[in-house]
């Protein structure tokens, strides 16, 4: 009876002790919770670590402008430059694509070996052409000892007539093919001027193949992208034989030397217009910036505030885009870190990690 007393007893203090635990714990808590929490006349709920950043973004009327410090603007590697007037040459844009020369070639090479042949063979005939008068001279003097070989050589003469023949219309045939397939022009080329085709035999330059609704200039450029200043220039070598693809308008064929271009590549083509040059403002390539599919500008409307502008309608110039608008930004024109300044003016629209 004594060791179950005892055995209760020891039960009922060990729960006691237990319960005792747990409240100095719970209170423990508690007040370390209080200890940390702020003061509520103190401190603004709101507060975050942005609001020690100045606003960056200013309006003028209704037009955003982004204000930087010098420290900022050199932490942005902005660069502004006086606003520049160019001349650029309307153009129009076609597209094309790198034409395989492999049939061109073989044809050339096949052009050059049969103009030889026939060369050398009319030198054989005229030989035996020279040879055969003297001996007719001779026999017509009554020696008679020279008329078998001139019985033979009349024989060789007429044979080596034959073969200029065959000579000739084998180049004959060859230059039709060459002009039913690749065009007069380049035809008169390869025979006029082998010269100018030397680059390609070589692998230096590439055949390119354009359409165009007009006569082609002497020179047009050609990119596989949209981004005129990245164009490479064609010497374009004449109208082509047949049409590009399934286009209705003619088509013609030029060189460019740019080792990056591949066989069979689409290109974007740039040809330029007749009429009289353009002038305007000059944006360089680095200026423009891209936003909500249209192009825009970066002027300093003063020291450390930089307004957006949209660049509307602009003719392509070989360093950017030309405006025709000729009224230049006083405080010049941001040629570098626009796409920062493009960031900064909608950053207050990106949301924080932590936003709901």
């Amino acid at each position: 009876m004594i060791r179950v007393l005892l055995l209760i007893l020891g039960i009922a203090i060990g729960a006691g002790a237990s319960l005792w635990f747990a409240h100095e714990r719970t209170r423990a808590t508690d007040e370390a919770g209080e200890a940390r929490a702020p003061d509520a006349a103190g401190v603004d709920e709101g507060d975050d670590d942005d609001d020690d950043i100045p606003a960056r973004v200013h309006r003028v009327d209704g037009t955003p402008r982004v204000v930087l410090s010098p420290t900022e603007i050199a932490a942005a590697g902005l660069v502004v430059a006086p606003a520049q007037v160019a001349r650029a040459t309307r153009e129009q844009q076609a597209w094309g694509r790198v034409a395989d020369p492999g049939g061109l070639l073989s044809l050339l090479r096949e052009l050059r070996a049969a103009r030889a042949a026939a060369d050398a063979q009319r030198g054989i005939a005229r030989a035996v052409q020279s040879r055969l008068e003297r001996l007719r001279g001779f026999s017509a003097r009554g020696e008679i000892a020279v008329n078998k070989e001139l019985a033979d050589l009349e024989i060789e003469y007429r044979r080596m007539t034959e073969l200029v023949l065959e000579r000739n219309a084998r180049v004959d045939a060859l230059q039709t093919k060459l002009r039913s397939g690749w065009g007069a022009a380049l035809t008169a080329l390869a025979l006029a001027e082998p010269g100018r085709l030397a680059a390609l035999e070589a692998g230096d330059a590439q055949l390119i193949e354009f359409a165009t609704p007009g006569a082609a200039p002497a020179t047009v450029f050609a990119a596989p992208g949209d981004e005129r200043p990245t164009a490479q220039a064609v010497a374009v070598l004449g109208p082509a034989a047949s049409v590009l693809g399934s286009g209705q308008v003619a088509s013609y064929f030029g060189l460019a030397q740019a080792p990056g271009l591949r066989i069979g590549m689409r290109l974007n083509v740039w040809i330029p217009q007749a009429d009289a040059a353009v002038e305007g403002l000059l944006l360089p390539a680095d200026a423009v910036v891209w936003h909500q599919g249209q192009t825009w500008y970066f002027v300093a409307i003063a020291p450390g505030s930089f307004e957006r502008r949209p660049v509307g309608a602009a003719l392509p110039h070989v360093d950017g885009l030309l405006l025709p608008d000729r009224t230049l930004p006083a405080g010049g024109i941001v040629v570098r870190g626009a796409q920062a300044l493009l960031a900064e003016e909608f950053r207050a629209r990106i949301p924080e990690e932590d936003d709901d």
